[in-house]
């Protein structure tokens, strides 16, 4: 597939989106082009323009192309988005860039700059250009590679600005004392450590944790066939290959690339919950019953004999999309009585891997992390860790487990809506500084917890 770039614009400013043809699909990059004619319904004559980047060694050859264009305003991105669902938007590919474009709308005004639109050219390669999609998106990270680090230079600020709040690491007042609870050294022994690439990794649970236990086993020199026939678990793989990080060896980090991955709190809280207690009867290959039996029935002793939650059978089903899957034995743990249990534990002696606050675990206030990734730009700051260590041709971008926002959104919401606003709050400060550090808020949730 030959890869450009379209930047198009016209004299009154106005963005346009390029249907996609019934012929050859070419996805365009790397050229400025400025319509010479336009009609409403039809096709426009396009030309490339002299003042093509130099950084792309293209020469401003004049060369039109008929294309179909159509006027693209805001209030009208439904339309647009229905006219589209054909050949190349049907694909995964397709639907996974309109995606893309749709979350620029919400990050500047709307435009399609970054569109990469499909077109007939005829038998003539426009421009010369040869190139694979990967190519694309590889220009795509340098052109935004300053834009990215930006982005990440300002999450690592935060955290110091937070951590210098709270009197932890480095920039906390000499003398003082941390005024919260907090590791008194770094977490060392949590990480997974490629001295031969130069990358450390704090794996927090529940945020694309498998996606990079996946990438160190691979890493570790195993194979792509083994990791998927193993019945043994992930984690205990890589940990084998990857065993845990004395606390001498600490001083070979500072020459890696050391990053951690957050999501929001409460939705790493939903996703350990379902993941790890609600259903005794899906799941053993992530250790269940071992959970069950370490914390749920604890937790059902506990909580549920106090008459606060509802009886088993009316308990909140977990997988409504998988109408196959076993429905919860109903000695399981509710959500609320899980969220009970987090309430009332000290977090910063008994939690788990999966539920610890980050700040606990990886201990961002004294380990200073290259990148902080977040799920929600997941998949470009995984590129950017890994074009940063040259790793392409050992791992790729990939995202094991992935569950789509929308999706994730209504299940979050319906979990909330078993507890009540003074629980939200109280679990709000559980993880407040978690919340703190990496700028995420519990606005939302206000609206999912059920009336008082």
């Amino acid at each position: 597939m030959t890869s450009y770039r379209i930047s198009f614009s016209s004299s009154r400013g106005n963005p346009f989106v390029l249907s996609p043809s019934s012929y050859s699909l070419h996805s365009f990059s790397v050229l400025s082009l400025s319509p010479s004619r336009q009609n409403q319904k039809g096709k426009v004559s396009f030309s490339a323009s002299e003042d093509v980047n130099p950084r792309y060694n293209i020469a401003a050859k004049k060369e039109v192309v008929d294309v179909e264009l159509l006027p693209l305003k805001k209030e009208d991105f439904e339309d647009a988005k229905q006219l589209l669902k054909q050949e190349y938007w049907k694909s995964p590919e397709g639907a996974k860039l309109w995606e893309k474009n749709r979350n620029l709308e919400e990050k500047r005004p709307f435009a399609f700059n970054d569109l990469e639109a499909n077109v007939w050219k005829g038998e003539d390669d426009l421009m010369g250009l040869k190139g694979k999609v990967e190519d694309l998106r590889t220009n795509d990270l340098k052109e935004d590679a300053g834009a990215i680090e930006d982005d990440l230079k300002l999450r690592r600020r935060r955290v110091k600005e937070v951590c210098k709040k709270y009197n932890l690491g480095p920039l906390a007042k000499p003398g003082s004392r941390p005024s919260i609870k907090h590791p008194p050294t770094p977490n060392y022994d949590v990480f997974y450590f490629d001295r031969n690439d130069g990358l450390a990794w704090c794996p927090i649970y529940k945020a694309a944790s498998t996606t990079w236990l996946y990438n160190f086993i691979l890493l570790g020199g195993l194979s792509d066939s083994y990791v998927q026939n193993t019945k043994e678990q992930v984690s205990h793989v890589a940990r084998k290959l990857w065993p845990p990080l004395e606390y001498t060896q600490a001083e070979a980090l500072k020459m890696s690339l050391k990053f951690m991955i957050v999501r929001h709190p409460f939705e790493r809280i939903v996703s350990a919950y379902r993941d790890k207690l609600e259903n005794l009867n899906i799941g053993k290959e992530h250790g269940i019953e071992h959970f069950y039996q370490k914390y749920g029935r604890k937790i059902v002793a506990k909580y549920r004999q106090e008459g606060h939650g509802p009886p088993p059978a009316d308990r909140y089903s977990q997988d409504k999309d998988n109408p196959a899957l076993p429905p919860p034995k109903g000695i399981e743990p509710t959500f609320e009585e899980f969220v009970r249990y987090l309430i009332n534990t000290d977090l910063v002696y008994y939690a788990d891997d999966h539920w610890m606050p980050y700040y606990l675990h990886c201990t961002p206030c004294l380990v200073d992390y290259d990148v902080i990734a977040k799920f929600e730009t997941l998949e470009r700051d995984q590129r950017y860790i890994i074009q940063k260590r040259k790793l392409e041709k050992k791992i790729e971008v990939s995202w094991k487990h992935l569950t789509k926002g929308k999706k994730t959104a209504e299940t979050v919401k319906k979990y909330f809506a078993t507890i009540t606003k003074e629980q939200l709050l109280k679990l709000y400060e559980k993880y407040r500084i978690d919340f703190e550090l990496f700028n995420y808020s519990i606005d939302d949730y206000l609206f999912y917890v059920k009336p008082s």
